[in-house]
């Protein structure tokens, strides 16, 4: 039930351009992530997103955007000022899962996943 560069490309079209050996290194990556059982149906959106994310995030390392990921908790438009949340530990764990949508899609299924099978 492993996904192809063609799953990620059908799910995400901002992908088409990027070359099929480069999603396929990416794919290669997720593998960890995943016990596929466990997924089962949500496993190809799951697997997709989290593609998608590391692609994102290279792309931002690729820039030279490296600056460390945290909320905004307040703004100010004249002379720009930004104040940051520091994350809890546990949030910091999935910090860089949150700097992008999918990573946050992702984050969200993974919840949905994590919850198993009730016992009533």
């Amino acid at each position: 039930m492993a996904i192809t560069p063609a799953d990620v490309k059908a799910r995400f079209p901002v992908l088409d351009a990027v070359e099929e050996a480069q999603l396929q290194l990416l794919i290669d990556d997720t593998r960890p992530f995943f016990n596929i059982e466990r997924w089962g149906a949500f496993y190809p959106r799951g697997a997709c997103l989290l593609v998608a994310h590391f692609w994102s995030m290279q792309q931002k390392v690729d820039k030279g955007e490296t600056a460390p990921v945290h909320a905004i908790t307040s703004r100010k438009a004249g002379e720009v000022q930004l104040n940051y949340a520091s994350p809890s530990p546990l949030e910091m764990q999935d910090a860089w899962l949150a700097a992008t949508s999918y990573g946050q899609q992702y984050l969200s299924l993974r919840k949905q996943v994590g919850f198993g099978a009730l016992v009533v």
